[in-house]
C-alpha cells in the first residue's frame, strides 16, 4: 500500500478540509509540482489555480484556490495548503466566476489597449487567473489533466 500524507488546507475563512492523501499536485509560482509521502521540507508560493488532491482510493479531486502558500513538514507526511479560498466544481457559481473574469479582463483592457495607470496590475492578474481557474473546473469537474 502507498504511504499517505496528512493534508490540510486552510482558507482565510476555515479549515476547509482535513483528510490523508496519496499526493497533492499544486499551481506554485514557478509550476505545477506534486508532492506525494516523504517530500522534502519546505514552504512554496502558490499561484491562484487548481489544486489536485489524491486521495489513497485514486480518484482525483479538484479544488479552485486563490494564491497563497503550501508547506512541507520534516519528514514529508504532513502537508499545509494555505489558500486564499478554496471551492470545490459544486461550489462555484458559474455565473458569477464569468462576471468575474470579465470584470478582470476589463482591468486589464485585453481588447488591445494600454492598462490605465489607475489599475493595478498585479491584483488584476490575480483575479483573472482565479476566475479561469473556477470556470475550468466548473466545466470539466473531475476529470481535469494539466
Amino acid at each position: 500500500m502507498a504511504m499517505t500524507i496528512q493534508l490540510e488546507i486552510l482558507t482565510l475563512a476555515k479549515e476547509y478540509l482535513r483528510e490523508d492523501v496519496y499526493c497533492v499536485t499544486a499551481p506554485g509560482s514557478a509550476g505545477r509540482f506534486s508532492v506525494y509521502s516523504g517530500h522534502a521540507a519546505g514552504i512554496f508560493a502558490l499561484d491562484p489555480g487548481i489544486l489536485e488532491v489524491v486521495p489513497p482510493t485514486g480518484s482525483s479531486r479538484f479544488y479552485a484556490t486563490g494564491g497563497g502558500f503550501l508547506v512541507v513538514e520534516p519528514g514529508g507526511r504532513r502537508v499545509s495548503v494555505m489558500v486564499r479560498s478554496a471551492e470545490t466544481p459544486d461550489e462555484i457559481d458559474e455565473r458569477r466566476a464569468r462576471e468575474a473574469l470579465e470584470r478582470a479582463r476589463r482591468r486589464l483592457n485585453k481588447n488591445g489597449e494600454p492598462y490605465s495607470e489607475d489599475t493595478d496590475l498585479a491584483r488584476a492578474e490575480l483575479a483573472l487567473a482565479r476566475a479561469m481557474a473556477r470556470l475550468k473546473i466548473k466545466s470539466h469537474p473531475g476529470h481535469l489533466r494539466h
